[in-house]
């Protein structure tokens, strides 16, 4: 079957998603664009069919479209409420406009699996819908055309990794908006509405001339059996390749979200580590002032014990010093440090002073005990006493 190219494909850029708090995914997107498209009637044969502005982006069409369901692949048959929490994964909004030559709105997924297919590369769109196609030969913005697509019935906007709803019918998870490649849509008035196929697969069988129609991504083309049965083999592993990428993509996002969060703590740790100086510092300070506590506590008398605490020691030693104070056990800790500081330090001063006195005193007693000296004139007198005694 011949495809119609269009440009690169444009890729997932997550900005342009927003998580609600219900955990749902809100992400803008196209879901079918106006213009010709070749498509194959039930016999096989190519039609080039109009999908006219007037009819598909009509405002009729995209209320149309407003509210539909949003499925992961096309399911095998249409949506109904009988089967719906069996294919629905998410609704498209209600804001359906049009963008140009594109319908566009957004698109809400709730289901974790569709989420998980849209962050691994699912991004593109094709809309499941009843449409009347009839003869009718003309030219469109330059394009021949033989027969025209009206009267659209939404059913579902399925999330495929090959859109099939023409150029744009994808969900737009990056900026630019406009770079696009999607295939032209395989839908026409002779398809039943049961005829849709969602896995690679053969789907008829012409007897006479050897050829099957083989479905791949809802695409079909006629070949012969063999090649048939090789080109569905091959499409299977694609796609059970493409869903073992996704799990091990889920496990490598897992993997990095435990990473990060291993190094968090890490990093919390480094930031609460203790400053092993600074609280040596201040066990050396706590140690010191322990020391000289129970030093002035010993030469007050009061008896110093393990179990008392600093507050212990330093309320007996108040009583001890000033027996004058009331309340003393009525004071908190800090009211108790801070007489304690006043009077240990009258007591030190008082110390100070006294030993100072003391060696005065005894500075006086050494002078007062040594012999008196005797004056120069004195010395000369006795010195003359003495030679006079002699000459006798």
């Amino acid at each position: 079957m011949s495809k119609i190219q269009f440009r690169d494909r444009i890729r997932l850029d997550a900005p342009s998603i927003v998580t609600r708090a219900d955990g749902s995914m809100l992400i803008p997107a196209r879901f079918s664009r106006a213009g010709v498209y070749l498509y194959h009637d039930a016999d096989g044969n190519p039609r080039r069919v109009l999908r006219h502005p007037d009819d598909v982006l009509s405002p009729e069409a995209l209320s149309d479209i407003a509210g539909i369901t949003v499925t992961l692949l096309h399911p095998d048959e249409m949506v109904t409420p009988s089967n719906y929490a069996q294919y629905g994964v998410g609704t498209v909004g209600t804001d359906v406009h049009r963008d140009g030559d594109h319908s566009a709105g957004t698109m809400i997924i709730h289901r974790e699996d569709a989420q998980r297919a849209v962050a691994g590369g699912i991004e593109e769109i094709s809309l499941g819908y009843w449409a009347s196609v009839t003869d009718e030969a003309g030219t469109w913005d330059g394009e021949p055309y033989d027969a025209r697509q009206r009267n659209q019935q939404h059913n579902h906007a399925a999330l495929v990794p090959v859109g099939r709803a023409g150029p744009g019918a994808r969900l737009l998870l990056d900026t630019a908006g406009n770079a696009l490649q999607p295939w032209a849509q395989q839908l026409d008035g002779h398809c039943p509405r049961s005829a849709t196929m969602t896995e690679p697969g053969i789907q008829t069988t012409d007897g006479e001339n050897g050829w099957v129609e083989v479905v791949v991504d809802g695409e079909s083309v006629k070949v012969r059996k063999t090649p048939a049965d090789l080109i569905v083999r091959i499409a299977k592993e694609r796609d059970a390749y493409r869903d073992t990428a996704t799990k091990a993509t889920d496990r490598a996002d897992a993997a990095e979200g435990k990473i990060a969060a291993l190094e968090a703590k890490v990093t919390a740790l480094d930031a609460a580590k203790p400053d092993l100086d600074k609280m040596r510092d201040s066990i050396r300070e706590e140690v010191k002032g322990r020391v000289t506590l129970e030093r002035e506590c010993a030469d007050l008398g009061i008896e110093v014990t393990d179990d008392k605490t600093d507050a212990d020691l330093r309320r007996e030693a108040v009583k001890d010093m000033d027996p004058t104070i009331n309340r003393v056990d009525a004071m908190n800790d800090a009211a108790i440090g801070g007489v304690y500081q006043y009077l240990i330090a009258q007591r030190n001063a008082a110390k100070a002073a006294n030993a100072n006195l003391a060696g005065v005193l005894a500075d006086v007693a050494k002078d007062a005990a040594k012999p008196a000296e005797k004056s120069p004139a004195t010395l000369d007198l006795e010195d003359a006493v003495a030679s006079s005694n002699a000459s006798k």
